[in-house]
């Protein structure tokens, strides 16, 4: 994750260079990159980039996900 000025604002940018969201303080940017990085198994839709979910109780890398949003499955999240 990078936090960069956006304009008058900040950007929350992904390890791919995606934006994730923009803040008005940096502090409210630090905030979102602290409590993402709380979640390390969270899953990120590769057809929206919202996040997943998990379709059973124990979660694998070969364990089937929905999408919430666009409701797509898939089985190896990116």
């Amino acid at each position: 994750m990078k936090i960069a000025k956006y304009g008058r604002f900040w950007a929350v940018f992904d390890a791919d260079g995606g934006l994730v969201c923009v803040t008005v303080y940096r502090k409210g940017a630090q905030e979102v990159v602290n409590r993402l990085a709380a979640h390390p198994h969270a899953h990120w839709c590769r057809y929206c980039r919202t996040p997943a979910v998990c379709t059973t109780a124990t979660c694998t890398p070969t364990t089937e996900w929905i999408c919430p949003a666009c409701e797509r499955w898939f089985t190896t999240p990116h």
